[in-house]
């Protein structure tokens, strides 16, 4: 099975790697996260609905092939996402949609749960980032531009929202 790289994959692959599970192929989150991650499933990869299983807050599928497709992505992230391009920019917007925060009261977006391969990509991507515990911001200068790129990419409403607003505030300071 030849699996075709396009960037709606690219962001299956980001959000199922901020939310994976051991379980198949699939992740855990609220209802609006599986509801996103089914629906890619089904429309990018052509799983069948019958397919997708869901227990709890968890939702996955079983496909070995998949699976390791996107093991190997994740592993070779830098390589394969090195240039700003959409690839890079939907990997990126589905780590943000699995774990990606807007602080409206501070005017602060954040990552929760990224690796410094991430970090690195961010930067890459012409994004300034500041490390502080386990959480990497996107600093102050650089939120207009993270704005618009991921706006294009997010399939998350309720963050989408969120990051407009605090756009349209021009509260879009960091904190630290």
């Amino acid at each position: 099975m030849k699996i075709k790289f396009n960037p709606n994959v690219a962001y299956l692959t980001g959000l199922w790697k901020s939310r994976k599970i051991r379980e198949g192929v699939g992740i855990s989150g609220d209802s609006e996260a599986q509801q996103i991650f089914v629906s890619e499933a089904i429309k990018t990869l052509g799983i069948p609905p019958d397919k997708m299983q869901v227990k709890g807050s968890k939702v996955f599928f079983y496909h070995s092939a998949y699976r390791k497709y996107f093991e190997n992505v994740v592993d070779e992230e830098l390589e394969i996402f090195k240039w700003c391009n959409a690839f890079a920019l939907n990997f990126i917007a589905g780590i943000f949609d699995g774990c990606g925060v807007v602080d409206d009261e501070r005017g602060a977006v954040f990552f929760t749960r990224v690796t410094d391969a991430d970090q690195m990509l961010l930067e890459r991507l012409g994004l300034g980032t500041k490390r502080i515990g386990g959480k990497v911001y996107i600093t102050a200068k650089y939120i207009p531009k993270f704005a618009r790129h991921m706006l294009q990419c997010m399939r998350r409403e309720e963050l989408k929202s969120r990051l407009s607003a605090l756009m349209r505030s021009g509260n879009e300071r960091d904190p630290r």
